[in-house]
């Protein structure tokens, strides 16, 4: 598979390449990213992430790093690499990755399948004091796999969303983490689910009995034309295979995790609301591109910039960053659009060939 790649409205966000071994991936993203994750680390929300680890579970890291060293001693080359490439101590760039384990309620996903075509859009959701600083990173690997994926400022691809020249398509909702605990990153097998080939080898990345913590991720495979959903904690797991029309917000769905508890307005969350409007618009939506963007701009879907107090942080504000659209058949397409929701307008588009 190739990619063929059109850039348009530059500057909305940037687009680092890299290739070569994974220090070396690592390095070239680091360098090209240097500016981009030195603001962002000098915000407020992240300098408090950052002290997570020290304040609130101090003998966390040191466990996490030693399943990380076991499980994927090539993404901590990888993270040795951006760490280096940026100017910044290992320790803080691992706590920065790390992070990807704490609750920050973010995204919606729409998957939409036909006889002859999957549609997979996302609205990637996050505090804008991150947010502003992402990139897009165009990877090749030493086998010659190319990677396309949204990354925030110091962390590795795969937490967001993107997709492979295996022809595996990717995106992510935050969930509640009732069963957290102090094992293997999580943020290392959403890296590793970027050079997967299939369902099957999603699985057996995502749902390694040592994960610290609960994720959902929507997958769509091109060679096999399935689209899944896969919910899980540290310790239960359930697929759902999709098989015309999906929603997801962020929380637990499959009745496997009842007993999880799903935040509400009081609590500054919107993923009920959201999630409820999107099954009403989910009963009249049509198997094309526009239907599809339609709802997933919907006004109770798409978060526009919202401003919340929170307890020892402050105001933060947060909301959709962009939009992602996939078109899976005998190609993949990603279109990208900005905030301001123009349809006519994108700002990468990403093309591939079996």
């Amino acid at each position: 598979m190739k990619f063929i790649k059109f850039l348009d409205v530059e500057n909305y966000l940037p687009v680092f390449k890299a290739k070569g071994t994974n220090y070396e991936i690592g390095y070239s993203i680091g360098t090209q990213a240097k500016e981009y994750i030195h603001a962002a680390i000098k915000e407020n929300l992240i300098q408090l992430g950052l002290k997570y680890f020290e304040v609130l579970k101090p003998s966390w890291l040191g466990k996490m790093n030693t399943f990380a060293n076991k499980f994927y001693p090539e993404y901590m080359e990888e993270l040795k690499g951006l760490s280096e490439g940026a100017d910044l101590v290992l320790e803080d760039i691992l706590k920065l990755n790390w992070m990807a384990s704490l609750e920050l309620e973010s995204c919606s996903t729409l998957i939409l399948k036909s006889e002859k075509e999957i549609l997979l859009l996302h609205n990637e959701d996050m505090i804008h004091e991150t947010g502003k600083y992402s990139y897009i990173c165009d990877i090749e690997t030493l086998s010659g796999l190319n990677i396309i994926c949204f990354c925030y400022p110091g962390s590795l691809p795969g937490n967001a969303f993107g997709f492979n020249s295996n022809g595996i398509v990717f995106s992510g909702n935050d969930v509640p983490h009732p069963e957290q605990k102090p094992g293997l990153p999580r943020i290392l097998n959403d890296r590793a689910l970027c050079e997967a080939d299939s369902i099957e080898h999603v699985k057996s990345i995502i749902l390694k009995k040592e994960r610290n913590a609960g994720f959902n991720h929507n997958i769509v495979s091109q060679k096999e034309f399935r689209a899944i959903n896969l919910e899980y904690t540290s310790s239960r797991a359930e697929l759902t295979e999709i098989k015309d029309k999906f929603f997801h917000t962020n929380h637990y769905l499959s009745p496997k995790f009842s007993d999880v508890h799903i935040p509400s307005l009081e609590e500054n969350s919107t993923t009920q609301i959201r999630y409820n409007r999107g099954i009403e618009l989910l009963k009249d939506v049509r198997f094309n591109t526009n239907s599809a963007l339609e709802l997933i701009s919907d006004e109770q879907i798409f978060r526009k910039g919202t401003t919340v107090n929170l307890p020892n942080i402050g105001e933060i504000t947060g909301g959709t960053l962009c939009t992602s659209c996939f078109k899976i058949s005998n190609q993949i397409e990603l279109t990208i659009f900005p905030p301001k929701r123009e349809k006519s307008e994108f700002i990468h588009f990403f093309k591939s060939n079996k």
